[in-house]
């Protein structure tokens, strides 16, 4: 009987103990410690994410791995479906029956251990550049410069019922012009303040710069909040770049790039 109520006490005793350690941890810290993922983007960038960490693989020996395994696949930032991937020159897709599956537009894969949410966005064009010249003024630009892009996204990063704005700015890859320098901006306008992403400004040279596009939004960290997934292409067959930006101590911080 003494040896019954032992037991039961030690047993209360341990219940105790890990309802203590568990609210003392946290419930999402618990949470985020267990979600892992990794995430294709275009023809050659593969990230890992585990722990709250990212890492950038870069050799084929650490991307191969993935072959054959599934993964979910968007499109131009929408859903298509879960297929198998192979990498050679590109991320090749295959359905359950090893058939292969074509395709042109963006590309993303996601293969994780937890719901990954991606948001959908409009591009339009920039109607109002009092923002536009701004960046311009700080970075010795006149406002008069051709442009080869010049878009405008309206998203809700936060979820706080207020969008963001995301603009892109650029004249590289000229086709009917030829300035004397090619440049591209990315900015965010959050309550009315500017706050930088990405900037390049490179004497043109013909074949040089960068064009930047969004290619996600995309809640990675499972945290209700949604980060910027920005891909800046180069001429040619040369990798772009792909750069992941979370608002973080009031900035947009790289959380992880291909670079």
């Amino acid at each position: 009987m003494k040896n019954n109520k032992r037991y039961i006490v030690l047993l209360i005793i341990l219940v105790v103990f890990f309802v203590l350690m568990y609210t003392l941890i946290g419930k999402d810290s618990i949470e985020n410690r267990k979600k892992e993922a990794t995430i294709l983007v275009g023809d050659g960038t593969t990230w890992e994410y585990s722990n709250n960490r990212w890492v950038n693989l870069k050799l084929e020996s650490s991307i191969e791995k993935y072959n054959w395994k599934k993964f979910k696949v968007f499109l131009d930032n929408e859903y298509k479906d879960d297929y198998l991937v192979w990498h050679d020159d590109k991320w090749y897709l295959f359905d359950d029956n090893k058939v292969a599956q074509n395709y042109t537009e963006n590309f993303l894969g996601i293969n994780s251990n937890y719901d990954i949410k991606t948001k959908s966005f409009e591009v339009k064009d920039i109607e109002n550049y009092n923002y536009v010249e701004d960046v311009f003024n700080k970075n010795d630009i006149t406002s008069s410069t051709e442009l080869t892009v010049n878009t405008h996204t309206e998203v809700d990063l936060d979820n706080d019922g207020q969008v963001e704005d995301i603009y892109i700015v650029s004249n590289v890859f000229p086709i009917d012009f030829e300035p004397s320098q090619v440049f591209s901006f990315v900015f965010v306008v959050k309550n009315n303040k500017i706050y930088n992403l990405y900037k390049s400004i490179e004497k043109y040279e013909g074949t040089n710069g960068t064009k930047p596009y969004i290619n996600s939004i995309i809640d990675v960290d499972d945290d209700g909040d949604y980060e910027i997934l920005l891909t800046c292409a180069k001429y040619s067959t040369e990798q772009p770049i792909n750069i992941l930006y979370k608002f973080i101590d009031n900035d947009f911080k790289i959380l992880i790039s291909n670079q």
